[in-house]
């Protein structure tokens, strides 16, 4: 990845970022615009932890495209619109690199498989399927409200951990505080008296020295930790067959978000007007859940041989009774698409639930966790304290 600044002979300027090995293909593709390499330097990727676009931005974007489409602006004026207004760099960049390759001849969809780096692979998947069924603005709008639920969601998460996040670190500055300025003052009274030091005291003592020694290494592992979480190799082998999904609550939790994205998707998909065989090819292409790209491959065959939708998923033991009703009902009435939304939104509110009980779990545990780590200090101030007293009585 490399990092250009450019000129044309009038005396525009543009910088912009290059993803290759080749600096003459660089070169080639500017000249041919009418634009002169002025310099560039390789780019550093190591601290850019997250290359995906993020789903506000993706909301904009699909809400933005959509109402401009639909008032009879092309698509390229309305790139160009959403490109000038918007004050995401990465995003700018995107649509500029885009609106060349659609005046070169290039689809949207072509596009933005150049740019699978930082577009979720269902966004485009969902972009060709607009551009094929003519159904571009209606898909957009599915989309810009299913971002939006899913930014609801995401806020309803991070609320969910702010409360155990504060009381943990809270904690933290507690113990800190008590063994740094009150525990010092005790043992060395203790030691002015004749007494020894607590066995007990000792060993919270050496685990706060050794951790506070040791603190910018801890860190370290975290931040490395972080990238490693990240990395597109933990990223495409966390399912581990899917095991993570068999984690009591947690794995539900994270099974029902999976599945919630699956129907959204296919029902947007049918919306449009892409066979169910399709829809699924391009759902299972573009998941990134190893453990469902399996499973959908496996609905896929079933469905090649004959099966029911509603039959191809219930065998799988995936979807609930309920739902897999509400499926059949779906496809007796010849409106699929319909109730594969209705079983998504059913997900959604589950999600929800599920995310309201966890914190209502979080608060009781955090406030266990705090009340351990402070009385274990409180006991490690008593135990010298009250050696301090004997002596005193002797």
């Amino acid at each position: 990845m490399y990092s250009y600044k450019a000129q044309k002979l009038d005396g525009k300027y543009k910088k912009g970022i290059f993803k290759g090995e080749c600096i003459e293909k660089l070169e080639y593709d500017l000249r041919k615009n009418g634009w002169y390499l002025l310099g560039y330097k390789k780019k550093s990727d190591l601290w850019n932890f997250n290359k995906k676009i993020k789903k506000n931005t993706l909301y904009m974007l699909c809400r933005s495209l959509a109402i401009l489409l639909k008032s009879g602006i092309n698509l390229i004026q309305a790139i160009n619109l959403i490109s000038d207004k918007t004050k995401n760099k990465k995003l700018k960049e995107s649509l500029i690199k885009i609106n060349e390759d659609i005046l070169k001849g290039e689809s949207l969809y072509s596009s933005l498989k150049f740019q699978q780096n930082i577009y979720p692979s269902l966004f485009i998947e969902m972009m060709f399927a607009g551009e094929q069924s003519g159904k571009l603005v209606e898909i957009l709008n599915n989309l810009a409200m299913h971002y939006k639920e899913e930014m609801k969601l995401i806020q309803k998460i991070k609320k969910a951990f702010i409360y155990p996040f504060i009381v943990f670190i809270t904690s933290i500055c507690i113990t800190s505080f008590l063994i740094t300025n009150i525990l010092p003052e005790f043992l060395q009274t203790l030691k002015d008296l004749g007494g020894e030091i607590p066995t007990y005291t000792k060993i919270i003592i050496f685990v706060f020295q050794e951790t506070y020694n040791n603190i910018f290494f801890i860190i370290a592992i975290l931040i490395f930790a972080s990238i490693g979480i990240r990395s597109k190799l933990i990223s495409k082998t966390k399912d581990c067959k899917g095991v993570v999904y068999k984690v009591p609550y947690i794995g539900n939790l994270f099974r029902k978000y999976e599945l919630q994205k699956i129907f959204y998707y296919l029902g947007f998909l049918f919306l449009s007007g892409i066979d169910i065989l399709s829809s699924l090819e391009k759902l299972q292409s573009s998941l990134s859940s190893t453990f469902f790209k399996e499973k959908i491959l496996e609905v896929l065959n079933k469905l090649k041989s004959g099966e029911a939708i509603s039959e191809a998923f219930g065998e799988l033991n995936l979807v609930d009774k309920e739902k897999i009703i509400m499926l059949e009902v779906g496809e007796e009435a010849g409106d699929i698409e319909e109730m594969l939304l209705k079983v998504a939104d059913m997900y959604l509110q589950e999600i929800y639930e599920k995310v309201d009980k966890l914190s209502i779990y979080l608060e009781p545990v955090m406030i266990i966790i705090v009340s351990f780590m402070v009385g274990s200090i409180v006991v490690g101030l008593l135990i010298p304290m009250m050696n301090i007293m004997d002596l005193i009585a002797c």
